[in-house]
């Protein structure tokens, strides 16, 4: 999961003059069911799936997984009133966004409508509010959530040695509800995993022959396509920058980090 920066989203003045007029409507009709509300988000998928390289925004999977769709970060059903607020809307493949069974474990996923409170006396009732609220799930939106998340070479996502115990328990949650561990995205990550470690010791094969002209040559041709898979538009990303940062043995590991 990467930090997406959302004031870089650009959002037209056409929308968000629509935007308004839908919400004033749904505002004026407390009985109104969600799921009749104007589906005018869909109309900033493209701009959302730009911040993010066209990768999910909670697995970084790119959308040949699924049929992506603009996720309301907190539900509108509950939060009646962010239901047009773009600093709501998160890019979403359906595995993260909707319930799903995994059929390889039996496990289901997909957040839908699921937005816990650490405490529930914090439930925010207007934009005020939003700053206290204690939320569980995981945001990509929120710059300090990268930091919470490592892997291990088999793809399966873990805490850091940075996360806090309520870190820990936002994880196991959001790892559950976004589907993190469903079979297909750990196996395209362990198979990413093997990539990595065979590239890496390739590179390291050449770097202790760099005197060579050859190995010279073969070594920065292997950093390039390593640095190629830690950039922030290819696809697992962050996993690809964890497997490679647990090479840190290796002389010449820091230096491919301060390339990028």
């Amino acid at each position: 999961m990467r930090w997406i920066d959302l004031t870089k989203l650009n959002v037209s003045t056409e929308w968000k003059n629509k935007a308004t007029a839908a919400q004033t409507t749904i505002d004026s009709d407390p009985d109104l069911n969600s799921s009749e509300y104007p589906n005018i988000w869909s109309e900033l998928k493209e701009e959302l799936k730009t911040l993010s390289y066209n990768k999910c925004w909670y697995c970084e999977a790119r959308e040949n997984r699924s049929d992506n769709a603009v996720d309301h970060f907190r539900p509108k059903s509950k939060y009646k009133w962010l239901t047009y607020n773009p600093n709501n809307f998160r890019f979403a493949c359906t595995f993260c966004n909707s319930r799903r069974t995994d059929h390889a474990t039996g496990q289901t996923g997909g957040k839908g409508n699921y937005f816990p409170l650490l405490d529930p006396t914090t439930e925010a009732k207007d934009d005020a509010g939003l700053r206290s609220e204690k939320y569980v799930l995981l945001d990509p939106c929120d710059p300090l959530t990268p930091s919470i998340i490592i892997y291990d070479d088999e793809g399966i996502p873990k805490p850091s040695l940075l996360a806090s115990a309520i870190d820990k328990q936002r994880l196991e949650t959001s790892i559950q509800y976004y589907h993190l561990n469903h079979s297909e995205l750990v196996e395209m990550r362990r198979q990413l995993g093997l990539q990595i470690n065979e590239w890496v010791n390739e590179a390291n094969d050449y770097f202790l022959t760099i005197n060579e002209p050859s190995s010279k040559t073969a070594f920065t041709n292997k950093l390039k396509d390593l640095c190629r898979l830690i950039k922030p538009e290819s696809q697992l990303s962050t996993f690809a920058r964890c497997i490679i940062q647990g090479h840190k043995d290796k002389a010449w590991i820091d230096s491919l980090f301060q390339m990028m």
